[in-house]
């Protein structure tokens, strides 16, 4: 019971100190004011105008660097402020033409969310500016008076926002990063799960994979700024070397899967040789939730010594099987030495992050460059616009189809004759998504929270009816359920109904006859919602799941071009490396995000489901036996590259580059480089070799191997295993590919 209360405390402690809560609270401070001030000087017109400017100005208020943030929250504001002067002059013209114009802004505010997720922002912004017309026409003040009393709300947000931000901006990257820990521990306690216990982790694992991508490109634009210099705090470029470090961690992670593989198959889990190591593991993750807790609370931080012992441990088990003068005795050898490597790696970069981390606390300058290319960037020209006015685009799609839900709407709200019917079209607007599954889970979520904010409603009424408590209750209720907007919705539609049901309860003095109106004229918005999404312009995931599976295929291959060019010149890390590193696991959480979207199809849009799965598991397996790849010959010292080993990548890479145009459109074609059995079995003979080299130095007494003669032992076995499996991936891959192309 102890244990639960503690994970909610610390989740609900975790909440408070997110720039989710932040902004919410910001904004319901404003609110809250406005309601107080309202309710005390009995000037309740003026109040529904001003925090509809507030609201206007908090949407466009998503994560990013300061000035990023700045100007979309500003432009966002001016937008929606245009569509919502617009709106309220079109109420003195006739009814035919404002149902006109306001469907055309509707479908210009609609395409702003090609422009990536800040445009999105704006987008939803400038829509929910237009259904907000209707209820400040109703307040019955003039036009003008309305549009100074909006405008003076978003302008006190911005301020507001804005001041408390550059006092909150250390802390919101460092609550960024710490999320980003975190999610790393959580990634290296699945894989170990996944592994040694058996279960059956991999969509699990996928989905933080996603999610960090998401968090290392939200990072790299708060940490940069456009040219790629970093923010002139000292202790953000400490922070930023953190970061570099901890996306380090998640490619070791990526590469530790090939090596547990191997050791899995020659021990068991509860084998004395495998504790020290999955003990280590086990550390490693608790240290690392443990320094994200400590950064999120700017704490020092220092790594316990108990992971060197436990190293330290590991290395004593492999004296038995120095001594062995079996063959499997040397298998074993190499395996558990391999992970010794990748363990002792592991803990180096976490004394990194320590040291870096220690430093934040200290003034001493230093010097740290980023590099732009690394901030993917979002191109805000015409031209995206104009590409987009197509049916093939999406966006454009999604746009239609809210023109034709809003005119539904319309025609029902003649209809249905009744006050506050634009309930209807604002459940709409927030609802109705561009693709069918989260368009479900919106409308769902939006129904079931509504009734249970409904119910709650009814539940405090009929215990009070205290104004004061109502507005407090109010306050709460909106600061949590902004707070819950991106993350759970349910918990955010149960809070602002409830916060909503409370303010009108204590401007009105209505109350069960307004939650009835809530209930059904939301269940009405999600009913059109999910109508026009399954039937207007229907945008299925099978329609564009092989251009997500051809990109990651084509990134996969440069990765692994950019690693076997590591491999032959010896040549340190590079930029254009890390950028090459980067597209690829960005490219392969892009296309597991498709096949999730595929799977919320309805079943009769979602052919070949089983197969795309099998496509986005391979893709993701073949990325992390090249960061195996990669991680041993960066870490290892290693020999020149044999014109049979680049036989067999030059086979490896054709494989791909097939399966890759297949997905592309291109005909199916015979792979130009044949199978390189002489090349593999040239390979295998070169290890064998070694072996018999190493049995040799046994039967002669030799007990400690050569330096010389394990280096390359190592490498033979580990190259060789992972090139092995590389290329068993890109078969099967392009064997998956036509197998999808004849589907």
């Amino acid at each position: 019971m102890q244990r639960i209360f503690t994970a909610v405390l610390h989740r609900a402690n975790k909440h408070i100190l997110s720039f989710d809560f932040f902004k919410s609270a910001v904004l319901c401070l404003i609110l809250g004011g406005t309601l107080l001030w309202g309710y005390y000087v009995h000037n309740y017109k003026a109040v529904f105008p001003l925090t509809i400017g507030a609201l206007l100005a908090y949407f466009p208020n998503i994560e990013g660097s300061q000035r990023h943030r700045i100007i979309g929250i500003v432009i966002g504001f001016a937008w929606s402020f245009l569509m919502l002067a617009v709106q309220i002059s079109l109420f003195d013209t006739p009814k035919w033409f404002h149902f006109s114009v306001m469907l055309t802004f509707v479908f210009i505010t609609s395409m702003v969310a090609v422009y990536g997720l800040r445009g999105g922002s704006i987008s939803f912004g400038g829509l929910f500016a237009i259904v907000s017309s209707y209820g400040i026409h109703a307040m019955g003040l003039k036009h003008a008076e309305s549009l100074e009393l909006v405008l003076a709300g978003g302008v006190t947000y911005i301020i507001l926002s804005g001041i408390s931000q550059f006092f909150y901006q250390g802390h919101h990257i460092r609550s960024m990063l710490a999320d980003c820990v975190e999610l790393t521990a959580e990634y290296y306690r699945k894989l170990e799960q996944q592994v040694w216990d058996n279960q059956d982790l991999e969509s699990d694992i996928l989905h933080i994979e996603s999610r960090l991508n998401t968090f290392h490109e939200v990072l790299r634009s708060a940490l940069l700024n456009k040219e790629g210099r970093l923010l002139s705090s000292n202790k953000t470029r400490r922070l930023y070397l953190i970061f570099k470090e901890i996306i380090d961690l998640y490619e070791m992670a990526l590469a530790a899967h090939h090596d547990l593989e191997q050791a899995r198959e020659h021990f068991n889990g509860t084998e004395p040789l495998v504790k020290p190591y999955r003990e280590f593991t086990l550390m490693i993750v608790e240290e690392l939730d443990r320094f994200g807790e400590l950064l999120r609370l700017n704490r020092n931080f220092a790594v316990k010594p108990q992971l060197q012992t436990k190293l330290l441990e590991a290395e004593e088990n492999l004296k038995p099987l120095l001594r062995s003068r079996s063959r499997e005795a040397h298998e074993r050898l190499l395996i558990l030495r391999s992970l010794i490597d990748l363990k002792t790696k592991q803990l180096n970069r976490l004394n990194v992050i320590s040291k870096h981390y220690e430093n934040l606390f200290f003034t001493e300058k230093i010097r740290a460059q980023g590099d732009a290319r690394f901030i993917t960037p979002q191109d805000y020209s015409f031209k995206i616009l104009l590409s987009n006015l197509n049916f093939e685009s999406s966006i454009f799609r999604h746009s239609v189809r809210l023109c034709v839900a809003i005119a539904i709407c319309f025609l029902l709200q003649d209809v249905i004759s009744a006050e506050n019917t634009s309930w209807i079209i604002a459940t709409c607007i927030v609802v109705l998504r561009p693709n069918y599954g989260l368009t479900r889970s919106r409308a769902f979520n939006r129904i079931g929270g509504t009734l249970l904010g409904g119910v709650i409603t009814l539940a405090i009424l009929y215990l009070t009816d205290y104004k004061p408590l109502l507005l407090g209750i109010a306050g709460v209720s909106l600061t949590l359920g902004f707070s819950y907007v991106a993350t759970r919705y349910l918990l955010a539609s149960t809070y602002i109904t409830l916060a909503i049901m409370m303010l009108y309860v204590a401007f009105t003095g209505r109350s069960f006859d307004l939650v009835v109106y809530r209930v059904f004229y939301t269940f009405i918005g999600s009913a059109i919602g999910l109508f026009t999404i399954y039937f207007i312009f229907p945008v299925w995931e099978k329609e564009s799941i092989f251009t997500a599976i051809e990109k990651a295929i084509d990134a996969n291959r440069r990765y692994l071009d950019a690693v076997n060019v590591l491999y032959e010149t010896k040549e340190p890390v590079d930029t254009e490396f890390k950028l090459v590193r980067k597209e690829a696991f960005v490219k392969n959480g892009n296309l597991y995000e498709a096949f999730q979207r595929m799977k919320d199809d309805p079943k009769s849009k979602r052919s070949q489901l089983s197969n795309s799965y099998a496509v986005v598991l391979l893709s993701h397996s073949l990325v992390k036996g090249i960061a195996a790849y990669s991680t041993y010959i960066q870490g290892h010292q290693t020999t020149g590259i044999s014109n049979d080993f680049r036989a067999v990548m030059g086979y490896i890479r054709d494989q791909l580059q097939v399966a890759a145009d297949l997905m592309e459109g291109l005909p199916d074609a015979k792979p130009m480089v044949d199978e390189p059995l002489t090349a593999l079995e040239s390979l295998d003979k070169y290890y064998y070799g070694l072996s018999q080299l190493r049995e040799l130095e046994l039967e002669s007494g030799v007990a400690q191997m050569s330096y010389e003669t394990s280096v390359k032992l190592q490498e033979g076995r580990m190259i060789l295993d992972q090139v092995k499996a590389i290329k068993s991936l890109a078969e099967n891959t392009l064997q998956m590919c036509r197998v999808l192309k004849r589907g």
